[in-house]
């Protein structure tokens, strides 16, 4: 039976920073690795500390993969800093983290303006732990080069390329729902999986008529917004159900996609 104490350790924020947090806290991976990286630092006292892939990985549960998107997206959203550490210059160099103190300037909404300035840093970032030439971030390179060759990422990449930011926060300040007028960029998770559950329908039945892409994008947004369903794990889900006998003539919407992704879920035997 659990029975946690604070006389056992606590770990001490600014209530300014929680009130912050409570506006705009990400979902799924990222949310577990920001409570993560406050568990290292200000669990510690420390306001940053050096912190391993594999360490975020064993606190969150995710793969190491998930834990360096969850990362790169952090950073691009400026929620984080990543200092890289290079003095040592050697193969098990691990990077500084910290949480970005200054909240006002995460970017956290899904605004056309902000999400251009997201989708370019995104792209910078991952640019930089391509070129630059530190041990660390040879690692991290080689690392998301192997997880591409993996199974789970083949499923990811025939989507879509998973290396750009997904948004974040919808910008209704009275219902956190899009419109039927809501817009999502192509480059978005819910555009991408929605016309991805297109693609995998249309193969199936080529004189599928195509619906309108902006309403079916709209109800993976609320999966993975209000559900916190990992995109990943929507793509997954997508490529059995549309390889199953069964499910590939009954699921034809991303409406349907979302009442039945438990059930779906539980027939492939869960996600691995």
């Amino acid at each position: 039976m659990a029975n946690p104490q604070k006389e056992n350790g606590y770990t001490s924020i600014a209530d300014e920073i929680v009130d912050a947090l409570c506006k705009c806290m990400p979902g799924g991976t990222e949310g577990q690795l920001l409570w993560a990286i406050l568990r290292k630092t200000y669990g510690w006292h420390k306001k940053g500390d050096s912190i391993s892939i594999g360490q975020l990985a064993e606190m969150t549960g995710k793969s190491r993969r998930m834990v360096i998107y969850g990362l790169q997206n952090l950073e691009a959203k400026r929620m984080i800093t990543i200092t890289q550490n290079r003095g040592r210059g050697h193969i098990n160099e691990i990077n500084e983290i910290s949480l970005q103190k200054n909240y006002d300037l995460w970017v956290v909404q899904e605004k056309s303006t902000q999400y251009s300035k997201v989708l370019n840093r995104r792209k910078e970032l991952y640019q930089k732990y391509k070129s630059e030439g530190s041990a660390r971030n040879n690692v991290v390179v080689q690392e998301m080069g192997q997880a591409q060759k993996t199974q789970e990422n083949q499923i990811v990449q025939e989507m879509v390329n998973m290396r750009f930011l997904a948004p974040t926060k919808d910008n209704k300040e009275k219902k956190n729902v899009p419109t039927e007028a809501s817009v999502f960029p192509e480059d978005s998770f819910p555009y991408r999986l929605a016309n991805y559950l297109i693609k995998k329908i249309t193969e199936n039945f080529p004189k599928f008529k195509q619906p309108e892409l902006q309403r079916w994008a709209k109800h993976v947004d609320l999966m993975i917004r209000i559900d916190k369903r990992d995109p990943d794990d929507i793509a997954k889900v997508v490529k059995w159900a549309q390889s199953n006998d069964f499910w590939k003539k009954n699921l034809l919407s991303t409406e349907k996609l979302r009442k039945q992704f438990d059930t779906i879920q539980a027939q492939m035997g869960g996600l691995r």
